[in-house]
Protein backbone atom coordinates (compact mmCIF):
# COMPACT_ATOMS: atom_id res chain seq x y z
CA UNK A 1 0.00 0.00 0.00
CA UNK A 2 1.32 3.51 -1.20
CA UNK A 3 0.03 6.76 0.65
CA UNK A 4 0.69 8.40 -2.69
CA UNK A 5 -0.94 6.24 -4.70
CA UNK A 6 -3.97 6.63 -2.33
CA UNK A 7 -3.69 10.27 -2.44
CA UNK A 8 -3.34 10.45 -6.03
CA UNK A 9 -6.63 8.20 -6.38
CA UNK A 10 -8.42 10.35 -3.57
CA UNK A 11 -7.53 13.55 -5.83
CA UNK A 12 -9.00 11.92 -9.16
CA UNK A 13 -12.26 10.19 -7.84
CA UNK A 14 -14.43 12.64 -8.27
CA UNK A 15 -13.45 13.49 -11.46
CA UNK A 16 -14.22 9.83 -13.51
CA UNK A 17 -17.33 8.83 -15.24
CA UNK A 18 -19.00 6.43 -12.84
CA UNK A 19 -18.81 4.42 -9.49
CA UNK A 20 -16.96 0.89 -10.93
CA UNK A 21 -14.16 3.04 -11.96
CA UNK A 22 -13.71 5.09 -9.02
CA UNK A 23 -14.07 1.67 -6.56
CA UNK A 24 -11.44 0.21 -9.16
CA UNK A 25 -8.99 2.75 -9.01
CA UNK A 26 -9.03 3.59 -5.14
CA UNK A 27 -8.87 -0.92 -4.84
CA UNK A 28 -6.11 -0.65 -7.01
CA UNK A 29 -4.32 2.13 -5.30
CA UNK A 30 -4.72 0.54 -1.76
CA UNK A 31 -2.99 -2.74 -3.04
CA UNK A 32 -0.52 -1.10 -5.55
CA UNK A 33 3.20 -0.79 -4.21
CA UNK A 34 4.96 2.28 -3.74
CA UNK A 35 6.06 2.53 -7.73
CA UNK A 36 2.63 1.87 -8.64
CA UNK A 37 2.62 -1.68 -9.57
CA UNK A 38 0.32 -4.67 -9.14
CA UNK A 39 -0.57 -7.82 -10.38
CA UNK A 40 -4.18 -7.63 -9.89
CA UNK A 41 -6.38 -10.69 -11.30
CA UNK A 42 -10.01 -9.93 -12.12
CA UNK A 43 -11.69 -12.76 -10.30
CA UNK A 44 -10.62 -11.52 -6.78
CA UNK A 45 -11.11 -7.93 -7.26
CA UNK A 46 -14.56 -8.57 -8.51
CA UNK A 47 -14.91 -10.92 -5.27
CA UNK A 48 -13.19 -8.44 -2.80
CA UNK A 49 -15.56 -5.73 -4.06
CA UNK A 50 -18.61 -8.08 -4.58
CA UNK A 51 -19.26 -6.64 -7.99
CA UNK A 52 -19.50 -8.68 -11.16
CA UNK A 53 -16.58 -9.95 -13.19
CA UNK A 54 -17.95 -7.86 -16.27
CA UNK A 55 -18.17 -4.71 -14.14
CA UNK A 56 -14.57 -4.90 -13.01
CA UNK A 57 -13.37 -5.31 -16.40
CA UNK A 58 -15.09 -2.63 -18.43
CA UNK A 59 -14.01 -0.03 -15.53
CA UNK A 60 -10.63 -1.20 -16.14
CA UNK A 61 -10.49 -1.01 -19.83
CA UNK A 62 -12.20 2.43 -19.07
CA UNK A 63 -9.02 3.52 -16.66
CA UNK A 64 -6.85 2.22 -19.24
CA UNK A 65 -8.57 4.63 -22.01
CA UNK A 66 -8.21 7.34 -19.73
CA UNK A 67 -4.03 6.45 -19.33
CA UNK A 68 -4.98 6.27 -15.56
CA UNK A 69 -3.63 2.96 -15.91
CA UNK A 70 -1.24 0.96 -17.59
CA UNK A 71 -2.61 -2.84 -17.71
CA UNK A 72 -0.29 -5.02 -19.62
CA UNK A 73 -0.94 -8.21 -20.25
CA UNK A 74 1.42 -11.00 -18.57
CA UNK A 75 1.92 -14.85 -19.81
CA UNK A 76 2.58 -17.80 -17.85
CA UNK A 77 6.03 -20.31 -19.64
CA UNK A 78 2.98 -22.40 -21.45
CA UNK A 79 1.73 -19.52 -22.93
CA UNK A 80 -1.48 -19.30 -21.05
CA UNK A 81 -2.57 -15.64 -19.19
CA UNK A 82 -2.23 -14.57 -15.99
CA UNK A 83 -2.75 -11.56 -13.58
CA UNK A 84 -1.90 -8.61 -16.00
CA UNK A 85 1.13 -6.02 -15.32
CA UNK A 86 -1.01 -3.10 -14.00
CA UNK A 87 0.54 0.40 -13.35
CA UNK A 88 -1.09 3.74 -12.26
CA UNK A 89 -0.25 6.42 -13.94
CA UNK A 90 0.67 8.75 -11.22
CA UNK A 91 1.95 11.57 -13.05
CA UNK A 92 -1.39 12.04 -14.35
CA UNK A 93 -3.37 15.57 -12.29
CA UNK A 94 -6.61 16.38 -11.54
CA UNK A 95 -6.04 19.24 -13.86
CA UNK A 96 -4.89 17.29 -16.92
CA UNK A 97 -8.27 14.62 -16.37
CA UNK A 98 -10.50 17.98 -16.19
CA UNK A 99 -9.55 18.57 -19.82
CA UNK A 100 -10.07 15.49 -21.01
CA UNK A 101 -13.65 14.80 -19.46
CA UNK A 102 -14.44 18.13 -20.98
CA UNK A 103 -13.05 17.48 -24.61
CA UNK A 104 -15.96 14.62 -23.86
CA UNK A 105 -18.82 16.43 -22.24
CA UNK A 106 -19.74 16.19 -18.34
CA UNK A 107 -16.55 15.66 -15.95
CA UNK A 108 -18.78 14.44 -13.03
CA UNK A 109 -21.12 11.58 -12.73
CA UNK A 110 -24.59 12.05 -11.14
CA UNK A 111 -23.59 9.08 -8.58
CA UNK A 112 -21.13 10.94 -6.54
CA UNK A 113 -23.07 10.52 -3.44
CA UNK A 114 -23.44 7.63 -3.83
CA UNK A 115 -20.10 7.04 -4.10
CA UNK A 116 -18.70 8.76 -1.57
CA UNK A 117 -21.40 6.72 1.04
CA UNK A 118 -19.62 3.29 -0.27
CA UNK A 119 -16.27 4.75 0.35
CA UNK A 120 -17.05 6.00 3.81
CA UNK A 121 -18.23 2.20 4.85
CA UNK A 122 -15.28 1.20 2.49
CA UNK A 123 -12.84 2.80 5.03
CA UNK A 124 -15.27 2.62 8.61
CA UNK A 125 -14.92 -1.41 7.80
CA UNK A 126 -11.12 -1.12 7.88
CA UNK A 127 -11.43 0.42 11.52
CA UNK A 128 -13.61 -2.23 12.54
CA UNK A 129 -11.46 -4.74 11.34
CA UNK A 130 -8.64 -2.87 13.20
CA UNK A 131 -10.96 -3.35 16.40
CA UNK A 132 -11.20 -7.08 15.56
CA UNK A 133 -7.21 -7.14 15.24
CA UNK A 134 -6.63 -5.44 18.90
CA UNK A 135 -9.58 -8.19 20.36
CA UNK A 136 -7.76 -11.14 18.56
CA UNK A 137 -4.44 -9.80 19.84
CA UNK A 138 -5.43 -9.86 23.47
CA UNK A 139 -6.64 -13.51 22.78
CA UNK A 140 -3.58 -15.34 21.73
CA UNK A 141 -0.26 -16.14 21.96
CA UNK A 142 1.74 -12.97 20.89
CA UNK A 143 4.12 -14.71 18.72
CA UNK A 144 1.35 -16.31 16.87
CA UNK A 145 -0.71 -12.85 16.60
CA UNK A 146 2.21 -11.44 14.78
CA UNK A 147 3.09 -14.06 12.65
CA UNK A 148 -0.05 -15.15 11.35
CA UNK A 149 -2.61 -12.38 12.21
CA UNK A 150 -1.04 -9.14 12.10
CA UNK A 151 -0.18 -9.32 8.14
CA UNK A 152 -3.81 -9.91 7.20
CA UNK A 153 -5.36 -7.04 5.25
CA UNK A 154 -9.00 -5.98 5.13
CA UNK A 155 -10.08 -6.39 1.26
CA UNK A 156 -13.73 -6.12 1.29
CA UNK A 157 -17.04 -7.43 2.75
CA UNK A 158 -18.98 -9.96 0.49
CA UNK A 159 -22.74 -10.21 1.61
CA UNK A 160 -21.92 -11.85 5.24
CA UNK A 161 -18.00 -12.64 3.97
CA UNK A 162 -15.14 -11.26 5.20
CA UNK A 163 -12.38 -11.30 2.67
CA UNK A 164 -8.55 -10.88 4.10
CA UNK A 165 -5.53 -10.59 1.94
CA UNK A 166 -2.83 -12.64 2.76
CA UNK A 167 0.62 -12.36 1.67
CA UNK A 168 2.14 -15.68 0.81
CA UNK A 169 0.07 -19.42 -0.23
CA UNK A 170 1.45 -20.72 3.79
CA UNK A 171 -1.23 -18.53 5.10
CA UNK A 172 -4.13 -19.61 2.86
CA UNK A 173 -2.76 -22.98 4.08
CA UNK A 174 -3.00 -21.98 7.74
CA UNK A 175 -6.06 -20.43 8.15
CA UNK A 176 -7.95 -23.99 6.55
CA UNK A 177 -8.18 -24.40 10.48
CA UNK A 178 -11.51 -24.50 11.74
CA UNK A 179 -9.82 -23.05 14.57
CA UNK A 180 -8.10 -20.19 13.07
CA UNK A 181 -11.05 -19.59 11.32
CA UNK A 182 -13.09 -18.94 14.35
CA UNK A 183 -10.54 -16.66 16.04
CA UNK A 184 -11.20 -13.83 13.01
CA UNK A 185 -14.98 -14.83 12.54
CA UNK A 186 -15.67 -14.53 16.39
CA UNK A 187 -13.82 -11.18 16.96
CA UNK A 188 -15.53 -10.00 13.64
CA UNK A 189 -18.86 -10.40 15.19
CA UNK A 190 -17.79 -8.02 17.96
CA UNK A 191 -16.59 -5.28 15.73
CA UNK A 192 -18.42 -5.08 12.47
CA UNK A 193 -21.83 -3.42 12.23
CA UNK A 194 -22.21 -6.02 9.41
CA UNK A 195 -23.23 -9.28 10.34
CA UNK A 196 -20.18 -11.72 9.70
CA UNK A 197 -20.42 -15.81 9.25
CA UNK A 198 -17.66 -16.69 7.63
CA UNK A 199 -14.02 -15.33 6.44
CA UNK A 200 -12.18 -16.23 3.01
CA UNK A 201 -8.32 -15.42 2.85
CA UNK A 202 -6.99 -14.03 -1.30
CA UNK A 203 -3.45 -13.88 -2.06
CA UNK A 204 -2.08 -10.29 -2.29
CA UNK A 205 -0.61 -8.96 -5.82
Amino acid sequence: MSAEGIVWAQRLLPLLANDSQRIVLLHYALRANRDGLLWPSVADVATELGKGIKSVRRAVRELNADELINADPDYRPDGSQKSNLTQLLLSVTPQELIKRRKSRGSIMSTSRKRFHNRMGRFFAHIEEWGQALTLIKAEINPRTFDSWYAPLKFRGINKRSLVLGVPDPIFEDYFKDKRARRVIVGAAKGCFKTEITVAYFRLQS
